[in-house]
């Protein structure tokens, strides 16, 4: 019963396979819908992949002629997702076999909680091979408003899980912030709402790095953003 969005825009074929595969081996036994987001992908080996995986049971893709960005691809997604809970995920990053029933298990046993993300791993390029590095992250468990004011960094956006609902009520994702930290932006936002925002101590993601990533550049229009966001709580 958990809907996920995967945003897909000229996506590595091989690693949106593999990140969806991520999701079907599951240790869940409910039903989970895939939401692939093709965001006007031209990358011919790209849309091969997505006409394969559209054969695939549990799996739907809208396709869009225009370029609406990672905000306006999230929106789309839950307006068009099956199910109350919602799982993010980017299209080249790998979710561990036991994410989806540990982050589910704590929604259900804490119906206060909105949002719950986890720490995460990373899958480095070295020698021409990938592999995973030890836990990198370890962001607080319960996020207050105190932490949003002092951190630009507590949640990781490709590992949460949200009430469908919590995230449609402060207004979804801001389509305007094209580049800029739209993931911080909403839980800023959250956070002003009173919303309950939570991290699972455990790793349960391995998000991808590789020298064309966007997170090997943090661009100073993006920091001096967040900056103003953090002063508005």
């Amino acid at each position: 019963m958990i809907s996920t969005i995967i945003p897909v825009h000229n996506t590595n074929p091989d690693w949106l396979v593999q990140s969806v595969k991520s999701i079907l081996d599951q240790d869940f036994p409910f039903p989970i819908e895939i939401l692939l987001i093709d965001d006007a992908s031209s990358n011919k080996e790209t849309l091969m992949a997505l006409e394969a995986l559209r054969e695939i049971d549990n799996i739907r893709i809208i396709t869009l002629n225009e370029n609406l960005g990672i905000s306006g691809a999230l929106n789309l997604g839950i307006s068009n997702s099956k199910y109350d809970i919602i799982a993010r995920m980017d299209s080249d990053d790998y979710s561990l076999p036991n994410r989806f029933q540990a982050q589910f298990d704590y929604l259900v046993n804490n119906p206060d909680v909105d949002l719950v993300g986890s720490n995460l791993s990373y899958l480095v390029l070295h020698e021409g091979e990938w592999t995973s590095t030890q836990q990198a992250t370890d962001h607080p468990q319960e996020i207050t408003r105190e932490i949003g004011k002092n951190s630009l960094w507590f949640l990781n956006h490709p590992t949460v899980m949200f009430r469908k609902q919590s995230v449609i009520d402060v207004g979804g994702y801001d389509e305007s912030l094209r580049g800029l930290a739209e993931d911080f932006e909403l839980w800023i936002r959250m956070l002003k709402e009173e919303k309950t925002l939570r991290n699972l101590p455990d790793n349960h993601l391995l998000l991808r790095i590789n020298p064309d990533s966007l997170m090997a550049n943090i661009k100073q229009e993006n920091h001096e953003f967040q900056l103003k966001l953090q002063s508005s709580l």
